[in-house]
């Protein structure tokens, strides 16, 4: 539970959004473009975003939205940027010892990422449908097909140890 800014009777303070929301924002960096160390880049640009744009935001639905409206945003403009650049894009996840990087996170960042954004939202960040489709910006029919397409591929790459839920 967040404590009320003095400034106002609904909005959670600067440091508990970071403590609450930080590691949401690491995943889905790390998710999206498949390496740890451009995800920890992306982490630091969207929390110096929240610092510049606090004074927008309004309660703590809106900010858990903004935060992961803008990594996206973050990690589509820099895969953008490493791709006009000629920088080698990550082909896959390297091997840490870290519990973020199980066989099922790996399969997860082995799909397409129109796929693995949603099963990660979906399932790691725990969005319904139709939040997920208010922040891609797009039908939710859109995103229940991208979910299922999703999960038919992790079916497929996980074989048995895939548990559909």
């Amino acid at each position: 539970m967040f404590l009320v800014s003095s400034v106002s009777n609904q909005k959670p303070l600067l440091e508990e959004i970071v403590e609450k929301y930080s590691d949401m924002v690491l995943r889905l960096a790390t998710i999206r473009t498949k390496n740890k160390h451009y995800a920890e880049d992306i982490y630091s640009d969207v929390f110096l975003r929240l610092i510049k744009n606090y004074d927008k935001l309004r309660d703590e639905n809106h900010v858990k939205a903004w935060l992961i409206r803008v990594t996206i945003n973050c990690t589509n403009t820099y895969m953008k940027k490493m791709s006009r650049d000629n920088l080698p894009l990550p082909d896959n996840i390297p091997s840490f010892s870290e519990p973020v990087f199980s066989e099922v996170y790996q399969a997860v960042a082995s799909l397409p990422d129109k796929y693995r954004t949603v099963i990660h939202m979906h399932f790691y960040d725990g969005l319904a449908v139709k939040e997920i489709s208010r922040l891609l910006a797009q039908t939710e029919s859109a995103t229940k097909m991208q979910l299922k397409r999703a999960k038919e591929k992790l079916k497929v790459i996980l074989g048995d140890d895939f548990n559909d839920k």
